[in-house]
């Protein structure tokens, strides 16, 4: 068969190929089957002009079986007893020893996790048994010890607070000092001091110790009746003030205000709230804002009161325009004993006015008393 002549010539050229014979002297010889020859013994180049032939591919399955056939007939070298003794220990002791190695470790890490549970938890048995050795106390202290934990132990939780009566101490009267003397003119206008930013001088001149309550008597009367409940702070001061009336409200500079020589400027608005502000103008600073226009029948307030209206953030807009210049009055004016709710002042306008300052959680209220 064509099948079998292939064999031969194949198991022919193998044998001339170990015996050191060049493999394209057999191809030549072989013309007829040099593809496959070619192709299974991996000679890469051509026998012929024209591309080679076809590969037959029975023949070509035929070549590896019968290559495959003579690797695994062919005698294979004998092993020493070094070699056989190493093959041995690759294929035994090997797989021994990493098995033994892993055990080991493991042994280890469990006799290492069982003496550090134990450590710990001898560590917690001897804490919890070792006593507490206290100071060496003598016979006379322990006994006065143990009354006192008797004594501790025999009062009840919470005792009842005790039942005092508490009677109000009232504080001698600040003298007021001595008002300025103001020249009244037929228009009254007097010199007040520049402003700062609002300042809690609200509560400057009407803070002192708080009352604890309504007492039975008083050092001094209210200059107004009916008088208030409580005690006055002081007697009762004058003092040559400025009022000047506005669109929505009224400005008050009154000197001495803050009990301690300073004036002080009260911003009343209609809505019932007011402002108070440190009096700090100086003569010799501006006196108004000549830029500004003023409309038929108003007046721009000027020296403090100006001061105040211009650069006070919202005083200007709440308030107007003056209704007439500011005039010169004689105010009376007393404290009520502050508390630590409020903070009162009583101001007596020229025509018998008297208001109600009241400053408390920083608002300002007013009010005429009827």
């Amino acid at each position: 068969m064509k099948s079998s002549r292939f064999e031969s010539v194949l198991d022919e050229c193998l044998t001339r190929l170990d015996a050191g014979e060049s493999l394209d002297k057999c191809l030549q010889e072989h013309p007829q089957h040099a593809a496959e020859l070619n192709a299974l013994l991996g000679v890469a180049r051509s026998v012929q002009a024209l591309p080679p032939p076809p590969i037959n591919r029975r023949q070509y399955q035929a070549g590896i079986s019968l290559m495959l056939s003579r690797a695994k007939a062919r005698p294979q070298p004998e092993l020493t007893g070094a070699q056989r003794w190493q093959q041995l220990l690759g294929q035994f002791f090997r797989p021994a020893l990493t098995g033994g190695l892993a055990l080991a470790g493991v042994a280890v890490l469990a006799i290492w996790v069982y003496s550090l549970s134990n450590r710990v938890t001898t560590t917690a048995a001897t804490a919890l048994a070792e006593p507490t050795v206290l100071p060496a106390t003598d016979a006379a202290e322990i006994a006065i010890l143990s009354e006192t934990t008797s004594a501790e132990q025999a009062l009840p939780a919470e005792l009842p607070p005790p039942n005092v009566t508490v009677l109000e101490t009232v504080a001698e009267p600040t003298p007021a000092p001595a008002p300025t003397e103001l020249s009244l003119l037929a228009n009254p206008t007097i010199a007040l001091p520049a402003i700062p930013a609002p300042t809690s001088a609200a509560t400057a001149g009407m803070t002192g110790p708080a009352s604890s309550g309504p007492a039975a008597s008083c050092n001094t009367a209210y200059f107004f009746e009916p008088a208030p409940a409580g005690c006055p702070r002081f007697p009762a001061q004058l003092a040559d003030a400025a009022v000047q009336q506005f669109e929505y409200g009224r400005m008050v500079w009154l000197p001495n205000g803050d009990l301690s020589g300073g004036a002080l400027i009260y911003v009343l608005y209609d809505n019932g709230m007011y402002d108070v502000f440190v009096d700090e103008w100086q003569s010799g600073d501006v006196e108004l804002d000549e830029t500004l226009v003023v409309p038929a029948g108003f007046f721009q307030p000027v020296r403090g009161f100006g001061l105040v209206w211009r650069e006070q953030p919202g005083v200007k807009n709440a308030l107007g325009w003056a209704l007439a210049p500011e005039t010169g009055q004689e105010l009376t004016w007393q404290d009520a004993q502050p508390t630590e709710l409020e903070a009162v002042r009583y101001l007596q306008l020229a025509d018998a006015t008297i208001l109600r300052l009241s400053h408390a959680q920083q608002a300002g209220l007013w009010e005429a008393v009827p």
